[in-house]
């Protein structure tokens, strides 16, 4: 199974859909997670345009106004795939291996970047992993950040680092690295 996520930054601007397609057919992706997609809809022929012959089911959280929105996919040849929840930072589906049999639930979140709704974003992410104890898997942009190391320049906020800290350490989570990368974004920089 290949995993795609992605803060685009605005599927509306020059060139990310095209990056966006190329990324996914080249990957083979079997699902997807796009955030901060700045879109409130989309047609299912542009859906359909995003992966080619391979068949999608997709979920959207809708932008509001000229930020955020998520849109999550899956292989639906491989996936059965059914929406949990559509909150206020994250969309949670079931994901049924067609195959195996195996289910287990994806969360896609973009976390506030704005301090005054940061709050509210870890009580949502409390509040989606209360409702199911398998297995689980969250990705997404949270706009928070756990250690000065995770930084460029190495300033951080103390106290929405200790609050995610205790959010990952309460819920027993396991941080993914990528292998040969420092940082999961990169500005085209």
């Amino acid at each position: 199974m290949i995993g795609l996520f992605w803060n685009i930054r605005g599927l509306g601007k020059l060139g990310r859909v095209p990056a966006l397609v190329s990324r996914i057919r080249e990957s083979h992706a079997d699902i997807v997670g796009i955030m901060e997609t700045k879109k409130e809809s989309f047609t299912p022929g542009f859906l359909k345009s995003l992966t080619g012959l391979a068949p999608f089911d997709w979920s959207l959280l809708p932008a509001r106004g000229s930020a955020g929105g998520i849109l999550v996919g899956a292989n639906s040849d491989l996936f059965t795939l059914t929406v949990s929840d559509i909150l206020d930072f994250s969309i949670s589906v079931f994901l049924l291996d067609k195959k195996t049999g195996f289910s287990w639930k994806m969360v896609v979140v973009y976390g506030s970047p704005y301090e005054e709704r940061k709050q509210a974003f870890l009580d949502e992410l409390h509040l989606v992993l209360s409702k199911w104890d398998g297995p689980t898997l969250i990705a997404g942009d949270f706009n928070l950040v756990r250690f000065s190391s995770d930084k460029n320049n190495g300033i951080i906020n103390h106290r929405w680092a200790d609050a995610f800290n205790d959010w990952v350490s309460r819920w027993a989570l396991l941080e993914l690295n990528p292998a040969n990368k420092k940082f999961t974004w990169t500005n085209n920089q």
